[in-house]
């Protein structure tokens, strides 16, 4: 039996999830945030975590002079947990 790569093992992964639970365009915020709190974990620490991972990463795209890719900068807008959303820190969202 041959190893299955990384990628091959997400998309079954991804695919049985589907089946399981239905796509995950089909469930509502409040709902997501119920199976989150149900399975133990935090929304908003996720958010915020997921947030300055996403953060992390465009700031290699600022130290190099290159604009944001454009759905980069919506996850980040997205995940901003600022009380402005849209507004993500300083020279990062000028540059792009």
């Amino acid at each position: 039996m041959t190893m299955k790569t990384s990628d091959q093992r997400i998309t079954r992964l991804n695919s049985l999830s589907d089946r399981l639970f239905g796509d995950g365009s089909d469930l509502e915020p409040g709902e997501a945030e119920e199976l989150l709190k149900a399975s133990g974990i935090d929304p908003d620490r996720l958010n915020g975590n997921l947030y300055q991972r996403m953060l992390e990463r465009s700031r290699k795209y600022s130290d190099v002079g290159q604009p944001l890719p454009p759905l980069m900068r919506q996850a980040l807008d997205d995940l901003n947990p600022a009380s402005e959303k849209g507004e993500l820190e300083g020279a990062l969202v000028r540059d792009a």
